[in-house]
């Protein structure tokens, strides 16, 4: 741990001054042979990881980053910091300490969701991801302060799962250090564990009040007109299901001004997340049934806006008890949804629900 410290000691005192002075026509910056090739080595070395994990450090490609980095990558989730989800030694963007995170790639929210979205959509998963998790006691969860202020530290900040912060005013405490890992891989495995390897499909491997929760607090996703192509099966180690996006569900509930589609005059409590009386989405057609179908049924048109009682009825009750609410929404919904193209019959959709 020696080593380590004397590393992490020359980037704190030195990044900022090289990082200044840097140009692309200058050499190497001492601080890049230690973070980019030094420290992977030696946490390899000092955590014993196995094989299936790669280390990799980095200060940014083209210009020095804001926030350097090394990174821990479970191979079979990802080896880039851009995708998926790691455990991340992020300095702090004066150098005054770091945190070790476990965290998740910014660059695919930014792509699946853009910029703003985007944002929202991390933190929105990082508090399902803590919510869903056992191992991280003790753990700060607040978003980081990194002191960033370009898009990719903020989503390092903003994509905190479970985290840990070391000061460098002082010699790091191999102890304190090797057990803050150790306790944030037993929270990585379990994460992959319950999420397979996209963390984008988080809401969907969560429980179903997870899920309806989320809605609640989620970015609302506009679709454009017309037959979507559907999403592939999630992968994981413990679930094969389809891929639902609260994001496209909430805009049912928008959409019936947050009432119950069977009857408006169905009370129901006030969301605390949202404000608005808490009603759940339901899809008309089961998402389970996706593989029966060319294109999305994760589509506005197929789900509607149920108070939690009605949903419970529509999933629990005996297919006579339901069968007039499931002919009324058939055919409220079939010309809309022949435009997504996709078709049922009336027939067919019951036999789902028996």
């Amino acid at each position: 741990m020696e080593k380590i410290t004397a590393l992490m000691d020359h980037v704190s005192k030195n990044y900022l001054t090289e990082k200044a002075a840097y140009s692309k026509a200058m050499k190497i910056v001492p601080s890049w042979r230690k973070v980019v090739d030094e420290l992977p080595h030696e946490f390899k070395v000092l955590l014993g990881l196995p094989s299936t994990f790669k280390v990799a450090g980095s200060i940014g490609q083209g210009r020095m980053t804001e926030i350097p980095w090394v990174c821990f990558f479970d191979k079979d989730i990802t080896t880039s910091p851009q995708t998926g989800f790691y455990i991340a030694l992020l300095f702090k963007a004066d150098m005054s300490g770091f945190y070790v995170s476990l965290n998740q790639g910014w660059t695919q929210y930014q792509n699946e969701y853009g910029a703003q979205d985007g944002k929202v959509e991390i933190k929105a998963n990082s508090i399902i991801a803590q919510e869903n998790l056992k191992t991280i006691r003790g753990f700060n969860r607040d978003s980081l302060d990194l002191g960033a202020t370009r898009d990719l530290g903020k989503g390092y900040e903003l994509g905190n799962i479970a985290s840990k912060y070391f000061p460098l005013s002082k010699p790091i405490n191999e102890e304190d250090f090797t057990q803050t890992f150790r306790s944030l891989l037993s929270a990585y495995l379990e994460l992959k564990g319950n999420v397979g390897i996209d963390i984008l499909s988080i809401k969907t491997t969560i429980s179903e009040d997870s899920y309806q929760s989320t809605i609640q607090t989620v970015a609302l996703k506009k679709l454009e007109p017309g037959p979507i192509n559907k999403r592939d099966k999630k992968a994981s180690e413990t679930n094969n299901s389809w891929v639902r996006d609260a994001s496209i569900s909430k805009s049912s509930l928008v959409r019936a001004d947050y009432k119950c589609e069977v009857d408006p005059s169905h009370l129901t409590f006030i969301s605390k997340a949202s404000g608005n009386p808490f009603m759940e989405a339901h899809h008309l057609i089961p998402i389970t049934r996706q593989g029966d179908f060319s294109y999305s049924i994760d589509v506005p048109e197929n789900i509607v806006s149920l108070c939690p009682n009605c949903h419970r009825r529509i999933h629990l009750s005996s297919l006579s008890d339901k069968s007039d609410l499931l002919e009324v929404f058939y055919h409220k919904r079939i010309p809309l949804l022949f435009d997504r193209g996709i078709g049922i019959d009336l027939k067919k959709l019951k036999q789902f629900y028996e």
